[in-house]
């Protein structure tokens, strides 16, 4: 079973430093695999909100704002700066390493993938593509934080994936957000379009989380693909079966 913390009973949006203070003041699970890794097992995600528009004739794309959730604490920041400097903090007070690493969950990393390398110098070897442009896990920082992507691992949208767990915190409308406004980082955004990124990140975690407790699993153990889950499957029977099942020395 898995030994994620639980959520606490706050939820929102919170400041950088509230947020960092909130993570140091509880203890927080770890777990150590057979490769001498240690994982934070804790629920994590990050998503980003993003305008689209024209720039001379071109189609450009700008990220307005960053959402980073651990249990249902969400901070967030609105430049590639203010995120670069939040991870340099988070990963100080964690004190994450290439051996103590902080998993973080982010629907359609393929997405997000895109942005982050324009920040972050990512090497082959830290980056796994199942196909072209198509990565499932690539970590950051020396590996000490380590994305997987979650639409690869349950090849269902966030909107789905949140209601079949049956989470709280179910994806809002995106129709009612209105992704046609284009929005900058220094645009003030409602409460109610703060609560739609809040949303994304918190019930995302809530979703992994409760199938991690469905499936008996933790962050070491959880497929990082759907096509894991029956994988595992299948080598748990033939496991059982070659004690009985002999090859035909006749073909």
């Amino acid at each position: 079973m898995t030994s994620v913390a639980t959520f606490s009973p706050e939820s929102g949006l919170i400041d950088q430093i509230t947020f960092l203070k909130k993570v140091t003041s509880v203890k927080l699970p770890i777990i150590t695999t057979n490769k001498k890794i240690t994982y934070y097992d804790i629920p994590c995600a990050f998503d980003i909100e993003v305008s689209s528009f024209y720039d001379k004739g071109k189609k450009c794309a700008a990220m307005y704002i960053w959402q980073f959730g651990m249990l249902n604490w969400v901070t967030y920041g609105r430049t590639w700066d203010e995120f670069t400097s939040f991870m340099g903090l988070l990963s100080h007070v964690l004190g994450l390493s290439e051996d103590v690493r902080l998993p973080c969950y982010i629907h359609n990393l393929a997405y997000e993938f895109q942005f982050l390398r324009t920040i972050y110098d990512f090497s082959p070897e830290e980056v796994f593509c199942l196909d072209s442009r198509k990565p499932a896990k690539a970590t950051m920082h020396r590996k000490a934080l380590e994305l997987r992507c979650t639409y690869i691992h349950s090849n269902m949208s966030l909107a789905q994936y949140t209601k079949k767990m049956g989470v709280k915190h179910t994806k809002l409308s995106g129709e009612e957000f209105d992704y046609k406004k284009v929005r900058y980082p220094w645009t003030e955004l409602s409460d109610q379009e703060l609560a739609y990124c809040a949303h994304d990140v918190i019930g995302l975690c809530e979703a992994y989380v409760a199938e991690m407790q469905l499936d008996g699993d933790n962050l070491a153990t959880m497929p990082l693909t759907s096509t894991g889950y029956v994988r595992r499957i299948c080598k748990r029977a033939m496991k059982h079966a070659s004690k009985w099942v002999r090859p035909d020395v006749g073909m």
